[in-house]
């Protein structure tokens, strides 16, 4: 509704950024997707693709997320890798209130058989993202980001970031809800998911546990 606002993706990040500077409206998906180049194994451009290419027509099509070689030095260094950057200032001055909450998330998603000390790298990536996908939307308002659930969390995600770093501004949360049929609780979903001003919900997809089986040296670790 606003042409030339920014569209930040999740699923672009610092190995496209060059990539989007030289497709223009009017691009067609196939071009897109050959300038683009994202990984046989990850985001799925035909899901993304035409979010993409609508991004690119009406607004500013903006990668959010970070690349795989500064995901490498965070994943080694820890916070002291977003030190004195300024694209990740807010990563710094994340509360412990919310870094508990991404450790326990993170946990969670490990199938709580690693112990959470050696989790430490995965909470420093995930507030380098969170940071990142902030830093871009403040840098290119009026704009509007796609991403994940936990990273779109209003209250431990990139919506607090934004707001630390720009105060003045506005922000309109919506988180996108699974509901398999009537007997789905919804009241449960949203606590699960987090504050948000909307919810939409959406039929859900074939539920997989993928956890289920899961074995390896890091199941002994388990706490």
């Amino acid at each position: 509704a606003r042409p030339g606002s920014a569209v930040v993706f999740e699923m672009l990040d610092d190995a496209q950024r060059e990539a989007v500077t030289r497709l223009a409206p009017g691009t067609d998906l196939e071009t897109i997707k050959s300038g683009l180049q994202l990984p046989a194994k990850g985001w799925s451009f035909d899901v993304y693709g035409p979010l993409f290419k609508l991004a690119l027509d009406r607004g500013r099509l903006v990668p959010g997320n970070i690349g795989k070689a500064f995901i490498g030095q965070v994943y080694g260094q820890g916070d002291a890798a977003m030190a004195g950057n300024e694209r990740f200032a807010t990563a710094a001055g994340t509360s412990e209130t919310v870094r508990t909450h991404l450790l326990e998330r993170i946990y969670e998603a490990h199938c709580g058989m690693q112990d959470r000390a050696s989790l430490a790298p995965m909470l420093s990536i995930q507030l380098a993202k969170d940071a990142s996908m902030a830093q871009a939307m403040v840098a290119n308002t009026p704009s509007l980001l796609i991403a994940g659930g936990e990273h779109v969390r209003r209250d431990t995600g990139v919506p607090d970031h934004v707001v630390r770093r720009d105060a003045t501004g506005t922000r309109l949360v919506i988180q996108l809800l699974e509901a398999d049929g009537d007997a789905t609780d919804i009241a449960a979903m949203i606590a699960a998911a987090g504050p948000a001003d909307f919810y939409w919900v959406t039929p859900a997809t074939a539920a997989k546990d993928y956890c289920a089986g899961v074995t390896g040296r890091a199941a002994g670790q388990k706490q």
